[in-house]
């Protein structure tokens, strides 16, 4: 916090023009003063009305922060000195207090379990969760999150992705076999930092599963059948009797079950 000497200000002058402009870290702890401020003899210094309520405090001739700044909570605090003669406003002096934001709070997802139905039919690059739903908050202005995703579930990862680190829509890869993998979990990782030993740097964690939902993806076929697998029936065959001797008086007719 840089400190400042205030000349005094003439008598019958205002000095409503004049300004200071401070910069100071947020969580920066207030134990140094902002400002030593000349007060001519027989004048006094005060806070005046349009000060940041309970911001500052005067000790002396030093002016201090009473709070501990907070970015989040105010990005600019005001300090409006004025000397005074009695009752009267000799001169007075607004001091702005800019404050830095840095990187003190973790990113945040809406969501600590998400559960997303996945129809088996899928088509391949299809966008299964849209960015909106998965991106994290964070606070911090200048934060740039970066996101990765981790298979809970063995083999899952060849299924599904991210569509970028910064971009957290799931996106699918290769086409789903409920047969095979009917249930897929991820943890879903975001970080404010690029780099992983940055410091500060903060994490947060989600999990992601997807359900698979069967689709009718078999060709038609007639029973009985011989499997190869429980998708593909690669023989049918029927077996019965029919008598030549006989007439039905009537047409047979068939009638489909659909």
């Amino acid at each position: 916090v840089a400190k400042h000497d205030l000349p005094s200000a003439g008598a019958g002058h205002s000095g409503g023009g004049r300004g200071v402009v401070l910069e100071v870290k947020e969580n920066t702890e207030p134990s140094e003063p902002l400002l030593d401020i000349y007060v001519p003899e027989g004048q006094q210094v005060t806070l005046g009305p349009s000060s940041t309520p309970f911001a500052f405090k005067i000790q002396g001739t030093q002016l201090f922060l009473n709070v501990t700044p907070d970015y989040e909570e105010n990005t600019v605090l005001q300090a409006h000195l004025e000397c005074l003669r009695g009752d009267t406003v000799v001169t007075q002096l607004r001091v702005l207090v800019s404050v830095l934001d840095i990187n003190d709070n973790p990113p945040v997802f809406p969501f600590a379990v998400k559960v997303e139905k996945v129809p088996e039919d899928t088509k391949v690059n299809t966008t299964v969760i849209p960015e909106t739903q998965l991106e994290a908050q964070d606070q911090d202005q200048d934060d740039t999150l970066f996101y990765t995703l981790q298979e809970v579930t063995p083999g899952a990862s060849s299924f599904f992705s991210l569509v970028g680190v910064n971009r957290p829509a799931l996106q699918l890869d290769q086409p789903l076999d409920f047969d095979r993998l009917p249930n897929m979990t991820f943890h879903l990782l975001v970080r404010d930092t690029q780099e992983e030993d940055a410091v500060p740097s903060h994490t947060a964690q989600a999990t992601l599963v997807l359900e698979v939902q069967p689709a009718d993806l078999r060709p038609p076929w007639f029973l009985p059948c011989v499997y190869a697998d429980l998708s593909v029936c690669v023989q049918a065959q029927y077996y019965g009797a029919i008598n030549t001797s006989q007439t039905h008086p009537t047409c047979l007719l068939y009638t489909s079950p659909s």
